[in-house]
């Protein structure tokens, strides 16, 4: 095989093969290696009213707790006639 066509064929190998690599490496890029707890507020009664800023989870690991992130979603029933800045029209 000449010259010519060797160069452009171990160049496309090598693309191929660091494509894959980072791919696979880099699959889970936030850094934890479990998925979220979800739970609403129904679970969580307790905590309803609660300023979300004040709400803190922690985990038990290697005998000790540390704090983990917390995301809280606050969601507003809307009544589905109701366009942006003007009354309802009573359809939910």
């Amino acid at each position: 095989m000449s010259s010519l066509v060797r160069a452009p064929l171990l160049a496309l190998l090598f693309l191929v093969t660091a494509l894959s690599a980072e791919t696979a490496a880099g699959g889970n890029s936030l850094g934890r290696d479990r998925d979220p707890v979800l739970l609403t507020g129904s679970d969580l009664t307790g905590l309803i009213g609660v300023d979300p800023a004040r709400i803190v989870a922690f985990r038990w690991s290697a005998g000790a707790w540390s704090q983990i992130p917390v995301q809280v979603d606050e969601r507003d029933i809307v009544d589905f006639g109701t366009v942006y800045n003007t009354t309802p029209s009573g359809f939910t």
